[in-house]
């Protein structure tokens, strides 16, 4: 709206001028009604998105933590290579089995009372897990392709040197309800909203007594 208007000011301006004072004002001058026209759309354009962006911060618990220990699998795959013949544009693909072995590192991750998850640090879960009464339950079990191979990324955490084992398992651990264990958690949020910073919704309507 404020784009369309700043053109329609200028095209009445360079009217009147045209009009009443044609003898008066030069071809150049009628230039200088134009110069704000792209002025306005620029900085209307670079503040746009910081209009509409707005930012919400939401509170809650974590209800739950989650830890899944290493494991590998077998990942069928099929691979292809291009021959080419002469000096056309024609080729023949060649398609193969190249199948292989996907190891995966230890994970650590929580749930809120919102239902969102985050991503948490090996110290992090044993700290609460131990907060929540070490409670763990198995909701996964993952058979390992090679069970005799080492943790892949655990030169660092509890699995360093260790062997994935038959089945890898997930363990989850829930929050009592007790709040004298509880851990509030925090999250920042931006979004986008357009209706809000439109010159045509109510948002902008004068108010009315």
């Amino acid at each position: 709206m404020i784009i369309y208007g700043s053109i329609i000011i200028a095209l009445i301006k360079g009217a009147i001028l045209w009009f009443k004072f044609r003898k008066q004002v030069v071809l150049w001058e009628y230039t200088l009604l134009l110069i704000p026209i792209p002025l306005v759309i620029g900085i209307k354009l670079l503040t746009k998105d910081a209009q509409i962006t707005f930012t919400e911060y939401w509170g809650g618990d974590i209800v739950s933590v989650y830890e899944q220990e290493p494991w590998n699998e077998w990942v069928k795959k099929t691979c292809s290579d291009r021959y080419w013949y002469g000096t056309d544009e024609d080729g023949m693909s060649k398609y193969y089995s190249c199948p292989y072995q996907d190891d995966h590192a230890a994970n650590w991750w929580c749930k809120t009372s919102s239902g969102e998850k985050f991503s948490i640090t090996e110290a992090q879960y044993d700290n609460w897990y131990k907060r929540f009464g070490e409670n763990k339950t198995t909701i996964q079990k993952i058979k390992n392709h090679a069970p005799r191979d080492k943790c892949i990324g655990s030169s660092k955490n509890k699995f360093k040197g260790k062997a994935v084992g038959a089945y890898s398992s997930t363990y989850k651990t829930d929050w009592n309800g007790d709040y004298s264990t509880s851990i509030p958690i925090s999250s920042k949020y931006s979004y986008k909203n357009r209706i809000k910073t439109s010159d045509l919704t109510q948002f902008q309507m004068e108010r009315v007594s």
